[in-house]
């Protein structure tokens, strides 16, 4: 009997030590998953904040140049509204007072948009979409009033002379 408990307790300690093992091997291969897991979401993190770099560099791109373009449209309209100013003071007396209306008329669209061109360049880029329309819009508007007024000068003034004199 003293053999089959011996026996029996070192079968016992043989398997309580193998559950062990086996225990502590579960354990490593948990760790070493979570530690895969964790490096993978860290890989992922990372991998979206350089997307949205990216994404924030082309938006700022996307917004320097919309911006840049109207600025150049504003210049053009600011010499046609030179010339338009001109034309007015060279104009008839019956048509001079309706023109420089017009030229009034121009200049407060010019500087409505300028105003909205403005307020866009101080959005952030990730907001400047919703607020493009608006300063769109106004350009939009400005371009249509100066092509308007063009056809007013052309029918009630004479063109500006070459040169200016």
């Amino acid at each position: 009997m003293k053999t089959w408990m011996t026996l029996s307790l070192a079968a016992l300690l043989t398997l309580s030590t193998a559950c062990k093992e086996t225990g502590s091997e579960k354990a490593d291969g948990e760790g070493n998953s979570l530690d895969k897991i964790k490096k993978e979401a860290g890989d992922l993190v990372e991998a979206g904040k350089e997307a949205g770099k990216e994404a924030l560099a082309a938006l700022k791109k996307k917004k320097e140049e919309f911006l840049e373009k109207h600025q150049d449209d504003i210049a053009a309209i600011e010499k046609r509204i030179a010339e338009f100013e001109e034309r007015a003071a060279n104009a008839s007396a019956d048509a001079k007072a309706a023109l420089k209306e017009k030229v009034a008329m121009l200049k407060e669209k010019k500087t409505a948009a300028q105003e909205k061109m403005a307020d866009l360049r101080e959005k952030a880029p990730e907001a400047w979409e919703e607020f493009k329309s608006g300063a769109k819009d106004a350009m939009d508007e400005l371009k249509q009033a100066v092509e308007d007024a063009k056809a007013e000068f052309d029918e009630k003034a004479e063109p500006a002379e070459e040169g200016g004199e």
